[in-house]
């Protein structure tokens, strides 16, 4: 989280465009469900907004993640993201294909059994299954029956070879 300062100069940069160059920039023009009037959102290079379909991709590069033009700050960085994961694709691209097949199998069982995600999320999940591993062993260990648990335990036997006698009789005479 950015100082103070920081925060007021992005808020003012982020009204300075919204006052003035936004209102120069074309609109997309589709028609908006609730009123029918065109929308009012900035277009793409396709003429419609991201939200009316100017960032579907179209052709060769149909699964590329397609963003705006930079023309302000913000799409600048949004452009530099994207370079960032073409570098990042290409550096692993690089890698995989200078790994000998022991190792380009030992990565691929870790990319099926690894769950992408924030480290909390990884932690608990360890914790969660140590968790249900340490109360599956407590509930398989037998545990000692005191006076009046052993006197259920041996009214609870007795009650299920009755029931077994009576199923024999049931089935013979059936």
């Amino acid at each position: 989280m950015g100082s103070l300062i920081q925060r007021l100069a992005a808020a003012k940069s982020l009204s300075d465009w919204q006052r003035k160059v936004r209102p120069g920039l074309a609109k997309c023009g589709a028609k908006r469900r609730r009123d029918g009037e065109p929308c009012q959102q900035v277009a793409m290079e396709n003429g419609r907004c991201h939200r009316h379909g100017g960032k579907t991709p179209k052709g060769e590069d149909w699964h590329v993640h397609q963003w705006p033009k930079p023309a302000n700050s913000v799409e600048l960085r949004i452009g530099r993201v994207q370079k960032k994961r073409k570098a990042t694709a290409r550096a692993l691209a690089k890698k995989l294909a200078t790994m000998t097949p022991e190792e380009l199998e030992r990565y691929e069982a870790w990319q099926k059994s690894h769950v992408p995600g924030p480290a909390t999320e990884r932690k608990r999940r360890r914790s969660d299954r140590r968790l249900a591993v340490e109360i599956a062993a407590s509930l398989s260990a037998p545990t000692a029956l005191s006076g009046e648990a052993l006197e259920l335990q041996m009214e609870i036997d007795r009650l299920e070879a009755l029931l077994r006698e009576i199923r024999t009789t049931v089935d013979i005479f059936g």
